[in-house]
């Protein structure tokens, strides 16, 4: 059976439909990602450069999918690889699709205004990795991804392994698709 069995649908500019599921919808619903829409992800540009307006809201959802279309092509093309090397069946592929997913959604969560023209703001040894994990580790985020984590097999300390700087076993290969050359 899949993982999700109902979905909603974003129009995105770039990327045209987002299929988002219940547990992304509720996050995206949630105040810490909705203050996301008010974010520049290139700071002041804007100011400079009228077109400049892409807020992290709109880039969180494209990381998310584009994560996904990269993890699902690598799949479908080396499944024979996945299998041998990582146990992946189609259950176990669904659930670590679901986690890279997750973090790519919430991998800029913990940006400030601005962007990153203010990350001097944060006290000291934070920035905005830093508060993400916290805001994820947080209500209402955490309660969300512990609600949904028995239909989705996808754990927060899972997600949280993806977004911070940890470095265990697969999540290596997993993280550089969020946040390597790649993300």
């Amino acid at each position: 059976a899949m993982i999700h069995e109902s979905y909603h649908i974003f129009r995105d500019p770039i990327h045209g439909f987002i299929k988002v599921y219940d547990v992304e919808k509720e996050i995206i619903d949630s105040a810490p990602f909705q203050r996301l829409r008010y974010i520049r992800q290139l700071g002041l540009s804007n100011l400079v450069y009228h077109g400049a307006d892409h807020t992290r809201f709109a880039h969180s959802l494209g990381v998310m999918e584009f994560a996904t279309r990269i993890l699902q092509t690598l799949f479908a093309k080396q499944r024979h690889d996945f299998v041998e090397r990582y146990k992946w069946d189609n259950s176990k592929f669904d659930a670590v699709l679901e986690r890279v997913r997750l973090a790519a959604l919430l991998h800029d969560i913990g940006h400030a205004p601005f962007s990153h023209a203010s990350e001097g703001l944060f006290p000291e040894g934070e920035n905005h990795e830093t508060y993400g994990l916290k805001t994820v580790s947080a209500e209402p985020i955490c309660r969300i991804i512990n609600k949904y984590a028995e239909q989705t097999a996808v754990t927060l300390e899972q997600v949280l392994d993806l977004l911070s700087k940890r470095q265990l076993g697969e999540n290596v290969f997993l993280k550089q698709i969020i946040a390597g050359e790649l993300g």
